[in-house]
This record gives C-alpha cells, sequence and structure tokens, in this order.
C-alpha cells in the first residue's frame, strides 16, 4: 500500500484560490471597521504589534500595495498582527479622522494603543522587517549569574525558558513575551552560555536545544519540556495550557456530528483526522490536535472529532471499531474508500509523526469494512448552511434601546453602581481592591465594554470588586479622578488608603479578569506546617478570629487570597499546603475551618466554594458588618436616629435648665 495517499497530495495543489473583496476570506489580513477596531487594534496592542493600512478600494496605489500587503501578512502571521480598514467607506471615516488621514495608503503602527507612522518601503520584505523592529522582547537572558535571581522573582508564578542555538532571540520568542507579558515570565539561554544548556538538559529530561521548558508553579514545582515544531503557533497553544491570555483566537476543532458535518468538513477533503472519544475526551483533545495542525507544514488534512457513544453503529460499521476510554485517532481517505487506526501515545509529537508517516505510505491502509464510507447516525443538519434571510423592511419608528444597554454599570452581573453617596464607604473604605468604569449612558464605546465588564465582573465572583460610575450624573467624582472621555477605567489596590491609578491595557473580559487577578496578594496569609495547624486554629490573638485553609495545592488560590483581603485585620488567615484528606477532621480537600471567640471547637465550612458564598459564611460567623449599600443605608438611617434623639434631649435639657442672673431671679424661680 506505499503511496496510497500521494496522489492526494497532487490535488490539493490544482484547487483554484478564490478571490474575494479587497482582502478576501483567503487572505491573512485582518478587515477592519468601526465595529471592531477597538478591540482588534486599540486592545490587542497591548501585548502584540499591530499594522494598520488605511486603504480606499479605488486608490491605484493601495491596489499596487495590496499583493505586498497579502505576503507580509502571510509571513508575518502570529508574530505581528497586519490589518486593513476601508478609510473611505462612511462608517469608518471617523477612524480616518481620528488618526489624521490624508491620503491612502497610509500605514500605521500600532503599540500600547499608540500609533506612529510607518514610512517605509512598500515592498513585503520592508513591511516584514518594520514588524520585526517594533517587536518588543520581555525574555530576560540567562546565565549562571541570573538563573536563581530569576526564579526567585515571584517565585510561584509559571515561567518559561527557552534554550536556543541562536546568538539573537527568536522573533517568535519576542512576539509570544509580548503577547504573555504579566501571565508568565520569559527567559532564553544563548548558545554561549553552554554550561547552563548542558545542565538544564541534564536537570529536565528529554529537553533539546532549540526547546523548551515550562514550570507552571515555579521552578520548585512540576514542570513540561516542549520539543514540538519551533513556531509561534504551536509553541503558544503549549504555552495556554499554563497561562490564560486573550488572543482573540478560539480553537475550533469540529465535531461531526451527522451527515451534513461529514460532508462539511471530510467531503472535499483529501485526507479526514478522527478523534475518535467521548464528549468529555474531547475538551481534553483540543489543544493536543490544534498543537498537530498548527505544527504541520502542509494543509492536507481536515481535522475533527467524534463521539464514540453517539457514532457507535458508524464506527463499528466504517472501522470495525468498539469505543474505548482513551482517545482513538483514525485518518480517512473518504475518495480513496481507505483508512489507518494510528497507533501508539495521544500526544501532538507522535500523532504529527503518524500523519507523515501516512503520507509517505510507511503506515498500511485498508479499505472501509463497509466499502464506502457510512451514513453517520442522526437525523439532524446542523452543518448545512442556513438560506440567507430577506432583509427586513426598516421599521418607521426606532424601537427604544433595551435598558440593558445603559451602560456598563447596571447592577447586573457582579458590577455595583455607584454613586457620590456610596463611592468613598463602599470603595476607599473597603480593604478589597476595586475596577471602577466611568461610563455616559450615549457613549457608543461604553456599550461595547459593557458585556465585557460584565462577564469580568461575574468571573472574578466579588475576589476583586467592579463598580460602575455615570459620570454625567456624578460629576464631582469624574472630576476628581480626571475623567476626559468615555469610557475611562480606574483601579484602586487592596488595603487602606486607596489610590486611583490608570488602567491601560485591554478592554475584553479576559484581559480584564486577568488584570484584575493581579490585584490580589498572599502578603495577608500566614504559612502553617501540618503539625502547627491544630494550634493555629485553635489560639486566638484576643478576639480576633482564625481562618484556616487546607488545600492539596502548593500555594494559596485566588479565593484565599481575595478573603484574607477583604478580611485583613478582621480575620487571621492561614493555610496548610499540599495537605493530605484528614488534617483537623477535613475529610476531603480543600476545606476551611474557622475559631471564633463564641465558638468552643473550630467550625468547619461546608457550603460552596466560591466567594460571595464563603465571604457571607464569614461575616454571618463573625458578627463583622459588610459594606453593602444596604448597611450603609441602615448605618446612615440609624445615625440619622441617633442624632434627631440627641436633638431632642438637648431641646428637652434647655427646657429644664433657667440660668438665673440675679438674686431677684432666684427668688421668684425659687420660691414657686
Amino acid at each position: 500500500m506505499k503511496g496510497i495517499f500521494r496522489s492526494l497530495v497532487i490535488l490539493l495543489a490544482s484547487l483554484p484560490s478564490t478571490m474575494g473583496a479587497f482582502y478576501g476570506k483567503n487572505s491573512q489580513v485582518v478587515n477592519l471597521d468601526e465595529s471592531n477596531f477597538q478591540e482588534k487594534v486599540i486592545d490587542a496592542s497591548h501585548n502584540k504589534v499591530v499594522m494598520v493600512e488605511f486603504y480606499a478600494p479605488w486608490c491605484g496605489h493601495c491596489k499596487a500595495l495590496k499583493p505586498a500587503w497579502n505576503e507580509a501578512a502571510k509571513k508575518l502571521k502570529g508574530v505581528v498582527t497586519i490589518a486593513a480598514i476601508d478609510a473611505n467607506d462612511e462608517k469608518n471615516r471617523g477612524i480616518a479622522g481620528q488618526y489624521g488621514i490624508k491620503g491612502f495608503p497610509s500605514i500605521k503602527i500600532f503599540k500600547n494603543g499608540v500609533p506612529s507612522d510607518f514610512n517605509g518601503g512598500r515592498d513585503a520584505q520592508s513591511i516584514i522587517n518594520a514588524g520585526y523592529a517594533a517587536l518588543t522582547s520581555y525574555s530576560k537572558r540567562l546565565s549562571k549569574k541570573t538563573a536563581e535571581k530569576f526564579f526567585e522573582n515571584d517565585a510561584k508564578a509559571p515561567k518559561a525558558v527557552l534554550l536556543t542555538k541562536s546568538g539573537s532571540t527568536p522573533m517568535y520568542w519576542k512576539a509570544l513575551s509580548m503577547l504573555f507579558n504579566g501571565a508568565m515570565a520569559f527567559a532564553e539561554i544563548k548558545a554561549k552560555e553552554k554550561g547552563l544548556i548542558d545542565q538544564f538538559k541534564a536537570d529536565y529530561e528529554g529537553l533539546k536545544a532549540p526547546g523548551l521548558v515550562v514550570f507552571p508553579e515555579g521552578k520548585s514545582g512540576p514542570h513540561e519540556v516542549y520539543n514540538g515544531p519551533m513556531k509561534l503557533s504551536p509553541i503558544k497553544t503549549f504555552l495556554k495550557k499554563f497561562a490564560e491570555i486573550d488572543d482573540g483566537e478560539e480553537y475550533v476543532l469540529p465535531e461531526l456530528v451527522d451527515q451534513s458535518c461529514m460532508e462539511k468538513h471530510c467531503g472535499s477533503a483529501a485526507l479526514c483526522v478522527l478523534v475518535v472519544t467521548s464528549s468529555g475526551g474531547a475538551k481534553d483533545a483540543k489543544p493536543v490536535i490544534q498543537q498537530v495542525e498548527e505544527g504541520r507544514e502542509d494543509s492536507l488534512y481536515s481535522f475533527t472529532w467524534i463521539d464514540n457513544q453517539k457514532q457507535k453503529k458508524f464506527l463499528k460499521k466504517a472501522f470495525d471499531m468498539d469505543p474505548q476510554e482513551f482517545p482513538q485517532v483514525v485518518v480517512l481517505s473518504p475518495r480513496k474508500k481507505r483508512y489507518s487506526l494510528l497507533v501508539g501515545s495521544f500526544n501532538a509529537e507522535g500523532i504529527n509523526r503518524s500523519l507523515t508517516r501516512v503520507l509517505r505510505g510507511g503506515i498500511k491502509t485498508a479499505p472501509l469494512h463497509s466499502g464506502g464510507v457510512p451514513k453517520l447516525e442522526g437525523s439532524t443538519q446542523k452543518c448545512k448552511k442556513s438560506p440567507k434571510p430577506k432583509p427586513k423592511p426598516t421599521p418607521s419608528k426606532p424601537k427604544a434601546s433595551p435598558k440593558s444597554s445603559k451602560g456598563s454599570g447596571s447592577k447586573i452581573g457582579g458590577s455595583v453602581e455607584l454613586t457620590e453617596k456610596t463611592f468613598d464607604t463602599l470603595v476607599l473604605k473597603s480593604k478589597s481592591p476595586w475596577m471602577i468604569e466611568f461610563y455616559a449612558p450615549w457613549c457608543g464605546h461604553c456599550k461595547s465594554l459593557a458585556p465585557h465588564w460584565k462577564k469580568a465582573a461575574l468571573k472574578m465572583r466579588g475576589m476583586v470588586k467592579f463598580g460602575a460610575v455615570d459620570a454625567t450624573a456624578h460629576k464631582q467624582l469624574a472630576s476628581k479622578y480626571v475623567v476626559k472621555g468615555y469610557p475611562t477605567i480606574k483601579y484602586f489596590g487592596e488595603g487602606l488608603p486607596k489610590e486611583a491609578q490608570d488602567y491601560q491595557y485591554g478592554r475584553t473580559a479576559k484581559i480584564l479578569s486577568r488584570f484584575a487577578k493581579t490585584l490580589m496578594t498572599s502578603k495577608h496569609i500566614g504559612e502553617v506546617q501540618s503539625g502547627e495547624a491544630e494550634t493555629f486554629i485553635s489560639t486566638l490573638d484576643g478576639d480576633t478570629p482564625r481562618a484556616l485553609l487546607v488545600t492539596n495545592k502548593a500555594s494559596p488560590p485566588e479565593l484565599w487570597r481575595a478573603l484574607s483581603t477583604e478580611f485583613q485585620g478582621d480575620i487571621k488567615f492561614g493555610i496548610v499546603s499540599n495537605a493530605e484528606d484528614g488534617i483537623l477532621g477535613v475529610k476531603n480537600v480543600p476545606g476551611i475551618l474557622l475559631k471564633t471567640l463564641k465558638a468552643d471547637k473550630p467550625i468547619i465550612y461546608k457550603g460552596e466554594l466560591n466567594m460571595p458564598a464563603i465571604a457571607s459564611w464569614l461575616y454571618e460567623s463573625t458578627g463583622i458588618t459588610e459594606l453593602t449599600p444596604e448597611s450603609i443605608s441602615k448605618k446612615a438611617a440609624e445615625e440619622k436616629k441617633r442624632l434627631q434623639k440627641e436633638k431632642e434631649e438637648k431641646e428637652l435639657l434647655r427646657k429644664m435648665v433657667h440660668n438665673i442672673d440675679s438674686q431677684k431671679e432666684f427668688d421668684a424661680l425659687c420660691s414657686k
């Protein structure tokens, strides 16, 4: 069967390319307009370089630039974003005017939301060189002297170390260090540091040069070695297992749900790769297959997955397969009606090696057991294209905006609506960190931010507080914090006193929540050894309660850091790390214990492990008053009542007490 698939390589090479609009769907150029410019350029440029061409479709120079711009986008894919916006389109003219565009084509390079002019040559290489030159490296160069300091700095943070044979930082590593900046620390060991390279190779089995090793919890924790293709996309996929970033890209591994999906994903494919697994297994398989797909030079394969329970009959009929607990990989040629079941470990390196052997005829293929490709189970047509809907007639009267579009300052979704009356008490007197948005109800960018603000607030679940101020209604607050445009985002760190800082990063939910996590600290948590746990939780400092987390993790989780920050000074927090079940009556770790002056023995928490639930339990169990709009109103009402009573008592006392200035007044008063 050697060479059975070779003719399929020629098939793909002969397929015609399709052309779309100015930059079609097959181009690597990102098409921009007023609806996505903020997200794709301003927000994205905080973690990557974005080059934007402002063009007009009728412009001769723009047409001449097009091949070079396409070529640069292809060569810079993943390293630098190449984008274009039709500045002649009426809806985009406001953006063109904002950046002073007076001729076409104009090219701007965006970094950290700030544009600079590109005045270089209009050939592909000049554009590529400019993109490379704009990259900033956040990677530390390690030597035997500096390596220890690199690992000691923020010791528990994830770190990635590259071993390279090059004398300079590879462009893909610069781009990745920008993309992961703030989420993972980057370092590199150059070829001249041979002793350090040899030491790393000896310490971390399987590590090569070039290659990289990741320490998810710092050098003292576990590590994982990467020896795949030294290219940006597969390395990025690998690194995303250890750090969350918002790169605006979501890899999709399509499922063969029914026959329409088979026709869409495998019908015209030269070779179709089927990951046969359960619905739960598909989630784990996804990053592996993404790494496989992005690491291949060819584009001969279509990658999919199929449910081994729902499509049991299909699998048996086509491949004589039975469901297994582990994922299986099948390479299918629908045209040749042949298949091959890949054998070996389910990892990117092994699968890639097997796929290459299939192409070269090194792995034997077999005819389908059913003769042809059988139809998938199910009568649905989930992958069938829906007919384009007919355009709806324009209504005579515009519909009123829904209440939810008022701005992200609504009380929905965990973000608190702040006013001049509540701001000082809720924010400035709070020990927790806050993220504050100053918005205007009519502001378009505020409405675009609203779903991201809500999602980030929900994700943080009170671990970092999110609030919003209608700057048009509360002008004194807006003036105090120098709000000059909408939306403006400020953040306030933990502890007291509070100072406002400008937020200057991306405005997607992932970036907002990722930044919010950096505001949490573990400095209010004491490390407690297993043998000292009972003493810690039983011994109080005066009447200050104590809370202890028993966990199998090596470092304090975000939730415990947030709670210790909110209750700092009111509750003493501790943690028993790397603990096993059974400590202090905690049957299953993680577990939380609380000791108060009133309780004879520590109380074990039995509720849900989230910030609102645990915080509510701590407030209720300790009698500490939570700062909420309701508690503020209640306290204000009580204070008003107290002052009124004090006023009435003074008035009564004034009436009862008489000032006597003479003997005559005394005789007159006392004689009565």
